[in-house]
């Protein structure tokens, strides 16, 4: 084997560059902005712009790479290169427009997700857009072949040289003491991984695609690590999902949410795996290979039929979700294959076409996820209210109306949580869970007309006065609408949780007469049982919180008590806001005329037990004043 000189790397390097110039740039370009963001993650006020300019670019490599390899393939004219690249462009530059600002209140997910199966489609287009047209399966197989062993390689040596520029900054550091900057090891790893692997990728990219519907030799290497590793692996995992179904016959107990999961992962296996011996079956002594692929097929009927069954009792127990959309998409998918390969179909095209064309399928018109998902989940939910009196003559009832000048704290003064008894825990749970999965992935459009408020707005002007990137908005949504925010369990004879909150507007606390005002705020944790607040350090002063519900302040000759237990008992023994005056307290035996201390809680949780009870969260103000 000879080895290549440093001019043959420098030509195949230049070559490459001048053949796959829009992706190549984008890689550099989006490593750059990368690295950008890592050292300056901290001091950049915006980052959406940056970052979903690196994501996009990260999707310009895969979409100008296929745009280019379409072009070579049909030997486009240059007016037709123009075209294609232009619909390349717009289309990258359509996804940079699609995905969220910091103006954005809800809903951020979902351009996101869209982003990734844009990416999955690009890949897969890189993986057949050469060969879109019948025919020319060899030519298809032994490209992706090449893009399978070049990626692989790529990864490889991407990994290896990072190694050694770790090994390198790690011996300059321990040898000559030389200050190495941490966040250059994630530098080094984003220009390797980025660029270096991009480049050398593109540069062994075939250009004959000819030439590759000729060939019909095929490595040895492949083969035996699809027969003797893949193939191995796959019918283990076969029997393990086959003894799964056994199970369920014999127990009747329905199948859990993670099988439809393990079935798609040991299904796209086996597709991978027979596509990589797929040539091999063409010789006698592999006459098997081509019976073992359909064979396959029909193996995957009946764990197709377990993935549907698990699937649609999720689908009509809580509604459709993104995730249960694409395992469903993928389930009608693995169900076309099957059919395809069982009734005699040799293309093996088919497997990305047929995946690609899905994808696109899910992620526009009123029949995708994102709007079945939003639509299911805002409809279990307002039949939820609307069954538990919750919503009335398609208004929420008893909505608590927020000051707008109170904003960003949404203050008002009558709030409570007013329709809580309406619900009981299951549904009160199930509430919560659709407020958290609108919030993650869709937003509360659909909820909107049912409030006599504009929510979007409201949240959005709070947002603004925040300059907060992200605003909690099912709370702000559940709140409005009486719910409690936490969820509720049943297990009362163990513990339950109260919630006690006190309706401070805006955090504004009156400290005429004090000297001194101290914040705090702590969750016991674990094992932590122990908060400490350091006062005045002059004079040795600290305020000891501890779980077990016992409050003071420990100066150097003295220390005064609060007797939180018996402020606790003279709450409700329900979730409630309360008058800032029954969440203030004073030292032991002391009251606001004789006292130097003035403790304002802003929020109590305690968790009750049968034995105990127990502090589990705080917060609030200390006033002092001076001796």
């Amino acid at each position: 084997m000879k080895i290549p000189s440093l001019n043959y790397l420098k030509e195949q390097a230049l070559k490459s560059a001048s053949r796959f110039p829009l992706s190549l740039a984008s890689a550099f370009i989006g490593s750059a902005i990368a690295i950008y963001l890592v050292e300056n993650e901290r001091s950049i006020d915006n980052i959406f712009p940056l970052v979903n300019l690196m994501l996009t670019l990260a999707l310009a490599i895969p979409t100008f790479f296929c745009a280019q390899v379409l072009s070579e393939k049909e030997s486009f004219s240059k007016k037709s290169k123009i075209i294609v690249f232009g619909a390349a462009f717009l289309f990258v530059a359509a996804t940079y427009l699609s995905l969220p600002n910091p103006e954005t209140v809800s809903n951020i997910s979902i351009p996101y997700i869209r982003y990734g199966v844009f990416n999955v489609i690009a890949h897969l287009l890189v993986s057949f857009i050469p060969y879109y047209n019948k025919g020319e399966v060899n030519g298809f197989w032994n490209y992706n072949k090449t893009l399978f062993i070049r990626l692989c390689t790529s990864l490889l040596f991407s990994v290896v040289i990072y190694l050694g520029i770790v090994f390198l900054l790690f011996a300059l550091d321990q040898l000559f003491n030389i200050d190495i900057h941490d966040k250059l090891f994630m530098d080094f790893w984003i220009f390797t991984i980025g660029i270096f692997n991009t480049w050398f990728f593109i540069s062994g990219i075939p250009k004959d695609f000819q030439k590759l519907e000729e060939i019909d030799a095929y490595p040895k290497s492949l083969k035996i690590f699809s027969q003797y590793i893949l193939l191995p692996l796959l019918s283990i995992y076969l029997i393990v999902l086959y003894a799964y179904g056994a199970k369920i016959i014999i127990t009747w107990h329905w199948p859990k949410g993670i099988v439809s999961y393990m079935i798609l992962t040991i299904a796209i296996l086996g597709t991978l795996t027979l596509l990589l011996i797929y040539p091999y079956g063409k010789s006698k002594e592999n006459a098997w290979i081509n019976k073992f692929s359909r064979v396959y097929y029909f193996i995957l009927v009946p764990l197709i039929a377990l993935l549907f069954i698990s699937i649609s009792i999720r689908l009509n127990e809580y509604g459709i979700t993104v995730n249960r959309y694409a395992i469903f998409g993928l389930g009608i998918w693995l169900s076309i294959i099957a059919g395809y390969f069982i009734f005699g179909g040799k293309n093996i095209k088919a497997i990305p076409q047929t995946l690609a064309f899905i994808l696109i399928l899910s992620v526009f018109g009123p029949w995708s996820m994102f709007n079945m998902g939003e639509k299911s989940q805002s409809k279990r939910l307002i039949s939820i209210l609307e069954q538990n009196g919750i919503i009335e003559n398609g208004k929420i009832q008893n909505e608590t109306i927020w000051v707008q000048d109170s904003l960003p704290d949404f203050y008002s003064p009558d709030f409570s949580y007013k329709n809580e008894g309406k619900l009981s825990d299951s549904l009160h749970n199930e509430v919560i869970s659709i407020m958290d999965y609108l919030d993650d992935f869709h937003g509360y459009s659909q909820l909107s007309p049912y409030f006599k408020q504009n929510m979007d707005s409201l949240i959005k002007i709070g947002q603004a006065k925040r300059k907060r990137r992200y605003y909690n908005a099912d709370m702000i949504y559940l709140k409005t609408m009486g719910i409690e925010t936490w969820r509720k369990y049943n297990d009362f004879d163990k513990y339950k949780f109260v919630n006690y909150t006190s309706n401070l507007v805006n955090n504004i606390v009156h400290i005429k007469g004090y000297d001194w005002l101290y914040s705090f705020n702590n969750s016991f944790w674990h094992m932590d049982s122990v908060y400490t607040k350091t006062l005045q350090v002059k004079t040795e002063e600290k305020l000891i919180v501890k779980k077990d519900m016992s409050m003071s302040i420990i100066k150097k000759h003295d220390t005064l008590n609060f007797d939180l237990k018996k402020l606790v008992s003279n709450l409700p023994d329900t979730n409630s806001t309360l008058p800032s005056p029954k969440m203030t307290i004073y030292p032991h035996g002391q009251d606001s005329s004789t006292s130097n201390y003035q403790l304002v809680l802003k929020r109590l949780k305690i968790k009750k037990t049968n034995n105990q009870d127990e502090l589990h969260d705080i917060s609030g103000y200390l006033l002092e004043k001076e001796n």
